[in-house]
Formats: C-alpha cells, sequence, structure tokens
C-alpha cells in the first residue's frame, strides 16, 4: 500500500512532506518547552540548587534558544508555502499565512523586545542598589512576563490551528499529481 499508484501523487516532498514533518516538529517543540522544560527549571530542586538568580538566568537563556526554534520553523514553513505556490501552482490559504506570519510576529516580538527587557528587569530585580528598584523591577517583571506568556499562549494556539491544517488539509488541492509540477 505504501508504493500504491494513488500514494505516488503526492505533494512537493513525497509521502511525509515537509510541511506536516515541519509543523509537527514546530508544534510539538513549543508544545515541550512550554509544559515540561520551563516548568522543569522553575522546580524547587533547580531553585534549591542554582538559587532564584540563576535559575532565572537559566530559562533566560534557553528562552533565547527558543525563539531562534521559532524563527527557524516559521522561516521553514514560510518557504515551504512559497514552494507549493510557485512549483504546484497552489493558491496561498490565508488562514495559514496568517497563523505562520502572526507566530513570527508574536515571536519577533518576544524575543527582540520582549526577552531583553525581562532580563534587565531581572538583573534588577536582585540587583539593584535600593530596596524600592527592586520592588518596582520585581513588579514591573511579573507583568511583562504575564504578557511574554499571553504571546506564547496565542503562538500556541496558532499552531495547533496550522498543524491541525497542515494535517488535514480538506481541500483536494493538496495531492496534486506529478504531471501538473510548473518548473
Amino acid at each position: 500500500f505504501f508504493f500504491s499508484s494513488r500514494r505516488r501523487h503526492t505533494r512537493l516532498q513525497g509521502d511525509w512532506s515537509s510541511d506536516v514533518c515541519s509543523s509537527d516538529l514546530w508544534f510539538g517543540g513549543a508544545i515541550a518547552f512550554t509544559f515540561v522544560a520551563a516548568p522543569a527549571i522553575f522546580s524547587p530542586e533547580v531553585k534549591r540548587v542554582l538559587g532564584q538568580f540563576y535559575t532565572g538566568f537559566v530559562a533566560q537563556q534557553l528562552v533565547d534558544r527558543f525563539f531562534i526554534f521559532h524563527y527557524c520553523c516559521a522561516a521553514i514553513a514560510l518557504l515551504h508555502l512559497v514552494a507549493e505556490w510557485v512549483y504546484l501552482g497552489r493558491p496561498f490559504h490565508r488562514a495559514s499565512v496568517w497563523v505562520v506570519v502572526g507566530a513570527l510576529g508574536l515571536s519577533l516580538l518576544g524575543g527582540q523586545l520582549l526577552s531583553p527587557h525581562l532580563k534587565r528587569l531581572h538583573y534588577d530585580k536582585y540587583n539593584a542598589p535600593k530596596i524600592e528598584l527592586r520592588e518596582k523591577a520585581d513588579s514591573h517583571f511579573k507583568a511583562w512576563h504575564g504578557v511574554s506568556q499571553v504571546f506564547n499562549l496565542f503562538i500556541l494556539a496558532g499552531l495547533s490551528v496550522y498543524c491541525w491544517r497542515m494535517t488535514n488539509p480538506g481541500d483536494g488541492h493538496r495531492f496534486t499529481p506529478t504531471q501538473k509540477f510548473r518548473g
């Protein structure tokens, strides 16, 4: 059944296409970081060994890499959408494009604006010369951290929609005979 004639008329990259694999990897990585890695960093055991300041420092380093992961996955998704348009003549699906661009935009906002600001506030929270400045940094840190968590939840929701769209296309034009390649 794997090599049947019906299965030969596939997407751009074959039976396990790169768009499905990349969307699953992107969504799975976001879920794993959000619900497994990040909570593990802030576990009582890690806090006991590293202390509050260094636990936050380690989390910030991982978040920086997580944003790079988002940038790469979004670039792959956009390249694949463009490749399907160029090589298969398949029109863009607005929902897919908006979800990918939205996730990339929120990732860029989080990685380029929020993350550096949170790093500064985290440092001030523990190292400001006056207690009032530490308390102010702590309250601002909590507020901006909440904003970053909302961004992350929007990204996760968007990625779940994108992953579902990639695995359940439902438009009938997803599988194109190889004779229809334009290039």
